[in-house]
């Protein structure tokens, strides 16, 4: 185990795929709720979090573990530095981050995220990937990503990674933009926050050969391009 200054250490599930999270953290679907709650304006249905925990859903989680089982002073201890985090397995006692992903056939979701329409070719969909704000800025979001990505590079028949993201939340873009997802579609009115509808952007990374569906633009200057 890793402890830091202050008593916090913060672990990951190397294959969360095959093992349920409550197992390998002793947290339960409420403190994953909470995380939820925290992090997103979106309300999710309790079907998605036993989907999380009992291992349907490619899932893999940071925890924080506390000395002693007890956090100092009463309450929770600063956050670890930047270069004392690692991925390793957790046994902690709050979870301090997640990565959720539906990892199924394309002809599962709605959105076109593959030229080639295989119905054998799979899209890993990012659900969630939330960080609670005090463990924020340590590169946390990363590392879940990266346990994700490994895990596809690991399968040759999931072709992309997609998620959406809110065409308002800039450093959710900027995070996907850096870790090589493009924008693939603009979705109008696709969330419902508060009452009023939000666009979102589509976003993907492609492995194994895939690639995004042309834009209509693109099937006619290919046409016009033929002898």
């Amino acid at each position: 185990r890793l402890f830091y200054p202050g008593g916090a250490a913060l672990r990951t599930r190397e294959d969360p795929a095959l093992d349920p999270i409550q197992a390998a953290t002793g947290v339960g679907p409420e403190e994953l709720l909470d995380l939820h709650e925290e992090c997103f304006p979106i309300k999710y249905e309790g079907q998605f979090y036993d989907k999380a925990m009992d291992g349907r859903l490619f899932s893999c989680c940071a925890a924080a573990m506390l000395q002693d089982g007890a956090p100092a002073n009463g309450g929770f201890s600063p956050r670890p530095q930047a270069g004392q985090l690692a991925v390793l397995e957790p046994r902690g006692e709050e979870m301090g981050a997640v990565i959720i992903s539906q990892i199924s056939p394309q002809g599962e979701f709605e959105d076109q995220v593959l030229e080639n329409k295989d119905p054998t070719h799979k899209v890993a969909y990012i659900c969630t990937l939330g960080v609670w704000a005090r463990y924020r800025q340590h590169g946390l979001a990363t590392k879940l990503l990266n346990t994700l990505i490994e895990h596809v590079e690991k399968d040759p028949s999931v072709k992309a990674i997609s998620l959406h993201v809110l065409t308002t939340n800039q450093v959710a873009m900027h995070f996907y933009e850096r870790n090589d997802f493009v924008r693939v579609q603009l979705l109008e009115d696709f969330y419902t926050i508060g009452g009023k509808p939000c666009n979102a952007y589509l976003y993907a990374r492609y492995f194994h050969g895939g690639h995004a569906p042309c834009s209509w633009f693109a099937r006619a200057f290919g046409v016009l391009k033929k002898p």
